[in-house]
C-alpha cells in the first residue's frame, strides 16, 4: 500500500491495466486505483477496471483515438506533473503494460526531468493475453518454439539500430502484431515477402478478453478481405502461426454463458460483490456501481451529536439496510456500548439481507419488514408485538441510510411513539461525473441488488439511459421500490421470481438459467427473491 507520506508530497504512479479483463489486474493496481485521487486513463482502458477507483477521485481521459484527433503526449505529461505538484496521489492507467509500445518510458523521463517521484506498476500484456483468451497459445512444442512481438505502425529496431522490417520478423515461429488493423494490407505483404507461405494459419482477435471480443481465423492469404468482411476495429492484434490452427479446439472464452453481455450492477455489501464475482466468471463483463460512498472512517453522524444514552433503553431497534447495521456495531464498539443494555429490546430489520447481516452479530430480529407491505401494517405489527404498553410510551430508534423507513418513521409518530431516526454517512451517492464515466457505453442488463441502490437513483440528479438494456432486480422488496419510485418507467415489467440457496449464494445453474430465460423470452424485468435464513410466521414474527 502507498504510504501517506508519499501520497501527500505528490506521486506518480504508471500502472498498467491489463488487456480489459478486471480479472487480469494485478493486486498492486487494484490497490492503488482505490488509492488514488486523480486517474489519468487511456481509451482502451474498460469501464469495468475504472470502476474500481475511489468515487472522489478525478478522472482524467487521456485517450488517443487512431481515428481521430489525439491527446498529445506533451499534454499528457504536463498533466501528470501538475497534478503531482499539487500534492495529489496520480495513477497514470495504461492498457496492458505500460512499458511494452505503451510510451510509459516517455512519461516516467518527463516525470524524471520535472522531479516527481514515480512507480511503475506493469501490467499483464495484451500480446499473450489477448491470443490467450482467443484460445491461442504463442509457443507449442509441437509447432513453435520462438516468437516475436512487434506493432503495425513502427517496428522496433534492430541489431544495426534500424528500424527492423516485418519481413526480418517472419523468420519467427509466431508472429503477434500488435495495433495491427490501420496498416493490415502491407502487414500481410511483408509477411509474405519474408518467407511466409499463403495458407500459414492467422487470427485477428479484436478487442480481446473483454464481451466485445471477436475473432476471424483464416489464412495468411485470405486474412485481409476476411477482416473486412467481418469489419474488424481497433483494437486487435495479429498472430500469424501453426498455434493459430489450435483455436478450433482451444477456444474457451466465447464459450461462457454470459459472453457478450455487459452488465451494470450497483453494490451495496459483500452479497452483491459475491454476485458480481460470479457474473464475472460466467464471462459478463461488470461494471461495478458502489452506490454507498464514505469520506470518514466513521459511518456516524446526524444533524446532532448521537448520544449512545439516548437509544440505549429505546423498545425498538429498527434497521433499513445491512450499512445500518454494521454502522450500529461500529458505534457500539467506538463507544464502549455493552450490548447487554439491549437485552430488554427488540430488533427488526428491512429486508431479509439486512436480517442476515444482523445474524452475523447472532441478533435475529422479531420482524423483518418488507416494502411490500403498507406502512400502516409495518407499524401495527410493531406496536402490537409489545404487550402491555400503550403507545405513547414507546421508543424507536431507526438505524437507516435512505428513504426506505422515513415512511415508517413519520407513521410511528402519528401514532404516539417516541421514534429517533439516526442516519449513516454514507448517504451521498455517486458523483455525477464519476457515473457518466463508468456509463459512457451501453450496458446490456443493469442489476439493481437493494431497495437503497433504487432510492439513490430515483433521487439522483443523474438517470443512465437504459433504453435498450433488460432491468433486473434482486428481491422482493429491491422489485416494489422500483415500482414505488416508478424508476423504471420505461420498462416494460414482467416479473418471475427466483430462489436462491438457503444461504444467499447464488448457483451457476440460476443465473445460467435466469438469463437464458432473458435470451428466449426477452423479459424486460426479472427478480430474484433470497430465502431467509431463519424462518418466521405469517405475521412476521419470529
Amino acid at each position: 500500500m502507498m504510504s501517506n507520506e508519499a501520497k501527500n508530497c505528490g506521486f506518480v504512479c504508471i500502472v498498467g491495466a491489463g488487456p480489459g479483463d478486471p480479472g487480469l489486474l494485478t493486486l498492486k493496481a487494484r490497490s492503488y486505483l482505490e488509492q488514488a485521487d486523480v486517474i489519468v486513463y487511456d481509451r482502451l482502458v474498460t469501464t469495468s477496471i475504472l470502476s474500481f477507483a475511489h468515487p472522489k477521485a478525478e478522472l482524467i481521459y487521456a485517450g488517443k483515438d487512431p481515428q481521430s484527433e489525439s491527446t498529445s503526449q506533451k499534454w499528457v505529461n504536463d498533466v501528470l506533473i501538475s497534478k503531482a505538484l499539487e500534492g495529489k496521489f496520480v495513477v497514470r492507467l495504461k492498457n496492458g503494460d505500460p512499458l511494452v509500445f505503451g510510451r510509459g518510458a516517455e512519461e516516467v523521463e518527463a516525470l524524471v526531468n520535472a522531479g516527481i517521484p514515480f512507480e511503475i506498476v506493469p501490467g499483464v500484456s495484451s500480446a499473450f493475453a489477448v491470443p490467450a483468451y482467443a484460445g491461442i497459445p504463442l509457443t507449442d512444442r509441437r509447432f513453435s518454439s520462438s516468437f516475436v512481438v512487434t506493432v503495425g505502425r513502427n517496428s522496433p529496431l534492430n541489431e544495426s539500430r534500424q528500424r527492423a522490417s516485418l519481413k526480418e520478423l517472419a523468420i519467427a515461429d509466431t508472429v503477434v502484431v500488435l495495433m495491427s488493423v490501420g496498416e493490415l494490407e502491407k502487414i500481410v505483404q511483408k509477411l509474405l515477402e519474408g518467407g511466409r507461405a499463403p495458407q500459414t494459419p492467422a487470427a485477428m482477435i479484436e478487442w480481446g478478453t473483454t464481451s466485445r471480443q471477436k475473432v476471424v481465423a483464416t489464412n495468411l492469404g485470405e486474412l485481409v478481405s476476411a477482416a473486412k468482411d467481418h469489419n474488424i476495429q481497433p483494437p486487435s492484434v495479429l498472430v500469424v502461426g501453426e498455434v493459430a490452427r489450435l483455436r478450433e479446439k482451444m477456444a474457451w472464452y466465447e464459450r461462457k454463458p454470459l459472453f457478450g453481455k455487459r452488465i451494470a450492477i450497483t453494490c451495496v455489501d459483500e452479497q452483491d460483490q459475491k454476485l458480481a464475482q460470479l457474473l464475472e466468471e460466467l464471462g459478463a463483463e461488470l461494471v461495478r456501481l458502489s452506490i454507498l460512498c464514505a469520506e470518514n472512517e466513521s459511518l456516524i453522524w446526524t444533524k446532532s451529536k448521537v448520544d449512545k444514552n439516548s437509544f440505549q433503553d429505546c423498545n425498538w431497534l429498527i434497521f433499513g439496510c445491512p450499512h445500518s447495521v454494521e454502522a450500529f456495531f461500529d458505534f457500539a464498539r467506538s463507544e464502549s456500548v455493552d450490548l447487554r443494555t439491549f437485552s430488554q429490546a427488540k430488533f427488526a430489520a428491512f429486508g431479509w439481507r439486512t436480517a442476515e447481516t444482523l445474524g452475523k452479530f447472532c441478533i435475529f430480529p422479531e420482524i423483518v419488514l418488507s416494502e411490500g407491505n403498507p406502512v400502516e401494517l409495518n407499524a401495527e405489527l410493531l406496536l402490537k408485538s409489545v404487550n402491555g404498553w400503550k403507545v405513547n410510551y414507546l421508543r424507536f430508534s431507526i438505524w437507516h441510510g435512505c428513504r426506505v423507513l422515513t415512511d415508517l418513521s413519520e407513521n410511528l409518530r402519528k401514532l404516539g411513539a417516541e421514534v429517533s431516526e439516526i442516519w449513516i454517512n454514507e448517504v451521498e451517492f455517486l458523483p455525477k461525473d464519476f457515473l457518466k464515466a463508468l456509463l459512457r457505453e451501453p450496458v446490456d442488463i443493469f442489476v439493481l441488488t437493494h431497495p437503497c441502490a433504487v432510492y439513490r437513483f430515483a433521487s439522483s440528479k443523474f438517470h443512465p439511459n437504459l433504453r435498450g438494456s433488460n432491468l433486473f432486480v434482486v428481491g422482493d422488496d429491491t422489485a416494489k421500490a422500483i415500482q414505488r419510485t416508478k424508476f423504471a418507467s420505461d420498462f416494460e415489467i414482467k416479473a418471475q421470481i427466483l430462489d436462491y440457496t438457503q444461504d444467499g449464494r447464488i448457483r451457476s445453474l440460476v443465473i445460467e438459467g435466469l438469463f437464458a430465460k432473458e435470451k428466449s423470452c426477452q423479459l424486460k424485468f426479472i427478480c430474484v427473491k433470497f430465502k431467509p435464513f431463519f424462518s418466521t410466521d405469517q405475521k412476521g414474527l419470529r
